[in-house]
């Protein structure tokens, strides 16, 4: 039981979505900690966090889920950079950030992506001169399958293109057993991101589909076999079709660069063909498993 003064508190409680809100007020008295760790008081903000990270610690997944549902990562990186916090609450704050985000979990990359645009505090803690700080990152990386050796390049995808990109480069590099659920849960969310995009206009397409994305999308997708290979074309197909704004040729120069577009040119073609000679006359499509992966990957590299 952790006690915060003279104060022990209660049994943690985690409803269930289905449970009705009075039951769950005691829950949401306990964790409205943003002021307290942007204050001044130290023992109050270090018995905070070790209230919040014991509540993660016990409710796992539903325990991580509620703090990013009620956008407390964001929190927790502001805090990381308040100009008077001390050692111990920098590493305290890792310690949290690294608990409450180490799960392979579709729901809770999404919410992660989508509430945190920047995390750079936390990867910055690899360039202290504190040993413990380093081993959280250090940590934090292996557990997505990356190795800290490549750290240079996972901070320059999460500095210069966000945290979406930067998890879709460490998709990417992962080489644990998860590897090809992590790139497909990614993949998702991508996709998920672009939808939205075009439903608020599609004006931010040129920003969000650059080079970084194309490559890393499409090499990520190259790595797990024809039904992930599928799935990114597909996904930049759309780019190219759906052009409400005229931003097609925009976004060909973006393929481009990305040295990808003689790909897509040469797998859209071999599809197309085999398509047609296994059913010519009819609107049957050729089974996933009825061709060679070999055969669209040779030449991928190449540009025209």
């Amino acid at each position: 039981m952790i006690v915060i003064g003279n104060f022990p508190l209660p049994t943690f409680y985690f409803p269930s979505p289905s449970d009705p809100p009075r039951q769950q007020a005691p829950y949401h008295h306990l964790f409205s900690p943003p002021a307290i760790l942007r204050g001044n008081k130290e023992d109050l903000i270090l018995s905070t966090i070790k209230v919040m990270t014991a509540f993660v610690l016990k409710g796992e997944h539903r325990g991580r889920m509620y703090l990013l549902e009620g956008a407390m990562l964001p929190e927790i990186i502001s805090a990381m950079m308040h100009p008077i916090g001390t050692q111990a609450r920098v590493l305290a704050l890792a310690r949290l950030f690294s608990i409450v985000t180490a799960e392979m979990d579709f729901d809770l990359l999404d919410k992660l992506i989508r509430t945190t645009p920047d995390i750079m505090p936390f990867l910055g803690l690899a360039k202290s001169v504190h040993e413990n700080r380093r081993d959280l990152v250090q940590k934090w990386i292996e557990f997505y399958g990356n190795s800290i050796i490549n750290f240079h390049d996972i901070y320059e995808a999460f500095a210069t293109y966000g945290t979406l990109n930067g998890f879709a480069y460490l998709a990417l590099n992962c080489t644990t057993p998860d590897a090809p659920h992590f790139r497909r849960m990614i993949l998702h969310i991508i996709v998920e991101y672009y939808k939205n995009i075009r439903k608020l206009g599609s004006y931010g397409l040129i920003d969000y589909a650059h080079e970084f994305l194309v490559q890393t999308v499409l090499e990520m997708c190259d790595r797990d076999g024809r039904e992930m290979i599928e799935a990114g074309v597909r996904f930049m197909h759309d780019f190219l079709v759906e052009d409400d704004h005229g931003q097609t040729p925009i976004l060909l120069e973006h393929i481009w660069n990305a040295k990808k577009l003689n790909y897509l040119i040469r797998f859209l073609f071999h599809k197309s063909m085999r398509q047609a000679e296994f059913a010519p006359t009819t609107q049957h499509k050729l089974s996933r498993k009825d061709w060679n992966h070999h055969e669209v990957g040779l030449e991928r590299d190449q540009v025209i």
